[in-house]
């Protein structure tokens, strides 16, 4: 019997880092699989079994967890990062912005979208 390398899902932003370096630096024997859309894909490719463990925002796995109880076939087992993600909004210096009130009619950009 031969064993698979361990299947890890997981959302390629930078707290992800890690997980390259114990990959690339370290050994670590598993398939790294991203995910850039998001946690609720892994969460169904992790109920798919197409995933052994998913690595991603909490918020999405408590909220598959919350509508689908027992039923989602997934436990959370621990969290990965100690601090709660801090969003920006950013402009470039010479755009002559100074606050969130002066967006309003703006044209603005958002790296990924809230459940």
């Amino acid at each position: 019997m031969t064993l698979q390398p361990l299947r890890i899902g997981y959302v390629p932003e930078h707290f992800s880092t890690p997980l390259y370096f114990a990959h690339k630096y370290f050994g670590l024997s598993a398939e790294l699989i991203p995910f850039p859309s998001g946690t609720g894909h892994m969460v169904t490719s992790l109920q798919s079994n197409e995933i052994d463990i998913g690595i991603g925002l909490t918020e999405g796995w408590v909220s598959a967890l919350g509508k689908q109880r027992e039923a989602a076939g997934f436990k959370l087992v621990g969290t990965y990062v100690q601090t709660p993600l801090c969003w920006a909004v950013s402009t470039g210096a010479q755009r002559g912005l100074n606050s969130v009130g002066e967006l309003k009619s703006k044209k603005i950009g958002v790296s990924r979208v809230g459940r």
